[in-house]
């Protein structure tokens, strides 16, 4: 094995449709995240092998009859999680199906390290889905903010829109008081013009009547307006 393959690991990882997929790399926990941001929280690292491209290749031809087209991707079968219970150093998180761990050719050194790093994927998977709900939660209250400050934005402009017909009512109304008024004054020029030709004609007094029943109502539209 060269030296490379000795920094490199092949990695057994299962995304929300059980597929589960085989693969390699010298940066697990990069390329666990990378895998999560790719398919979602739910992927989950089932266990870890010392190797990298060859025996990536092996484990490949392994469970062929399994491979999703020529992807790294294999459906979940009893063979496969047996091989991985087995062979693997590593376990799933509790609330998931268990794996026991395995001492491999490395020793009881390589062991200590790998589950390190067991320990380190795991804090970096619930890191990830900590930082995924957060930003659910984030997201519905802006959308939540968004809507009611919609609601205010449509209360007021209903209120406006009130106000401004009120505005245009009360201009319609003082605009024909205004002409009543005038039409008023008219109306008692020309009471008045006849009260002179009745006085004229009949005497004084029944003008004096007859202009105090025309002036009554004059008088309370006026002080009315």
């Amino acid at each position: 094995m060269s030296e490379n393959e000795n920094t490199q690991r092949v990695y057994f990882v299962r995304n929300g449709n059980n597929q589960i997929k085989i693969g390699y790399s010298g940066d697990v926990a990069k390329r666990l995240q990378s895998l999560k941001t790719e398919h979602g929280p739910s992927v989950e690292l089932l266990g870890l092998l010392e190797g990298g491209f060859s025996r990536e290749q092996e484990i490949h031809d392994l469970f062929a009859s399994t491979r999703l087209g020529s992807s790294e991707w294999f459906e979940e079968s009893e063979e496969l999680l047996k091989f991985i219970e087995e062979h693997t150093i590593m376990d799933v998180p509790p609330s998931k199906k268990k794996l026991r761990n395995k001492q491999t050719s490395g020793g009881s050194d390589s062991l200590n390290r790998q589950a390190g790093l067991s320990a380190s994927y795991k804090e970096l998977s619930e890191a990830y889905e900590a930082a995924v709900l957060f930003g659910q939660e984030a997201t519905q209250e802006f959308k939540d903010t968004v809507e009611l400050v919609k609601t205010w934005q449509k209360s007021y402009d209903e209120k406006r829109e009130y106000s401004e017909k009120l505005k245009l009512v009360a201009e319609i109304i003082e605009s024909e008081r205004d002409d009543l008024v005038k039409k008023l004054e008219v109306a008692q020029e020309k009471i008045e013009k006849l009260n002179r030709e009745v006085g004229e004609a009949y005497g004084q007094g029944k003008v004096d009547a007859y202009r105090e029943m025309i002036d009554k109502p004059l008088n309370i539209v006026k002080k009315a307006s």
